[in-house]
């Protein structure tokens, strides 16, 4: 019965992959269900011969390596290297192909479920580093605001402390003290309250999750299309080799 439930997760895993950008809302109004102890061996049999053709490409295809790790990449405290490996693609990517006027790329490490090992990377890899459909989208923020933002961050860093109150960025330099005072520079400038940045970040966060409310202020919200997971897989594949991150000054914190 284990593996006929392992077969059944391998299908039901391929039929999403099958369609990634599908989006559905189901309303769960009652369910109940029982399970009987006692398994049709002949049944059993069947159903895993049906779903063996969909399990087995679905392992293929999760498999499949695109790229390869130098070192292991993890979210941490104040950063880390896989937080600033993926904002920086996000940022990288929404600056050459979507709207170059982005300056700034933001996600939280709780939306970083597994951390991406030293050596080959998979599909499966990106997968587990990421299950959720969360899309780019680019926000209109302006300076005040993201301030506000930069101040949540900060104190929620300062309160907290544990790596899942860290939201990694790229594109901004805060220097931070134990006082919780800050300092902020975007593409090398100071924040300035009255300018409008554009900022390009997960659907999730957009809209309020993991606490972030100040961003549903946002004067402009425009949706890409992309999905973060397939930014990732494509970008590793592009590259063709071996990829790296590291930890640089983009977060100073003076204690």
């Amino acid at each position: 019965m284990k593996n006929l439930l392992n077969r059944f997760f391998y299908a039901f895993l391929f039929l999403l992959f099958l369609f990634p950008a599908c989006k559905s809302a189901f309303e769960i109004m009652e369910a109940t269900a029982s399970v009987s102890p006692v398994v049709d061996a002949a049944s059993d049999k069947k159903m895993e011969e049906m779903l063996s053709p969909y399990s087995q490409t679905m392992k293929q295809k999760m498999d499949e390596v695109i790229g390869v790790a130098e070192e292991d990449m993890e979210t941490g405290i104040p950063q880390g290297t896989l937080g600033n490996f993926v904002s920086d693609l996000m940022l990288n990517y929404t600056r050459e192909k979507v709207d170059s006027n982005v300056l700034i790329a933001l996600v939280n490490n709780g939306g970083l479920r597994a951390p991406i090992r030293k050596g080959n990377i998979t599909i499966g890899t990106i997968y587990e580093l990421m299950p959720f459909d969360n899309e780019l989208v680019i926000l209109s923020l302006r300076g005040s605001t993201l301030d506000s933002l930069v101040a949540y961050i900060t104190t929620v860093f300062l309160n907290q402390n544990n790596v899942k109150s860290v939201f990694p960025f790229s594109g901004l330099v805060i220097n931070l003290n134990k006082m919780g005072t800050y300092s902020v520079s975007i593409d090398g400038e100071p924040l300035h309250p009255s300018k409008i940045y554009h900022l390009v970040t997960s659907d999730y966060l957009a809209d309020g999750g993991d606490n972030l409310a100040i961003l549903k202020n946002a004067s402009s919200y425009k949706q890409t299309g992309v999905l973060l997971r397939d930014l990732l897989i494509s970008r590793i594949r592009e590259a063709k080799g071996s990829i790296m991150s590291e930890i640089d000054s983009r977060f100073i914190v003076e204690f």
